[in-house]
């Protein structure tokens, strides 16, 4: 037994590298959950920004198709709704 004294890595001051590298790398994941988090936040901002910029540029549309039409403008609304709550 020449190496009675040494770690189960062969040398003894491995096994203390090794656990304070274990130590350091798991305790990074906070940072790493604030940052997928953020840009899951700014995903969704995104998509909502760009839903209403389509449903206003939809209004803007029936609004002129209407008033083209000589409807009351304010009709754009009602065919808002319609296209929302339409089953075909």
């Amino acid at each position: 037994m020449a190496n009675a004294g040494t770690g189960p890595l062969g040398r003894s001051g491995e096994q203390g590298r090794m656990v304070s590298l274990l130590a350091q790398t798991s305790s990074d994941t906070g940072a790493s959950g604030a940052a997928v988090a953020a840009g899951i936040a700014a995903y969704f901002a995104f998509i909502g920004i760009f839903i209403v910029a389509i449903t206003t540029f939809y209004v803007f549309l029936a609004y002129m198709v209407a008033k083209k039409a000589g409807y009351n403008p304010l009709i754009a609304l009602i065919i808002l709704f319609r296209a929302r709550t339409s089953s075909c």
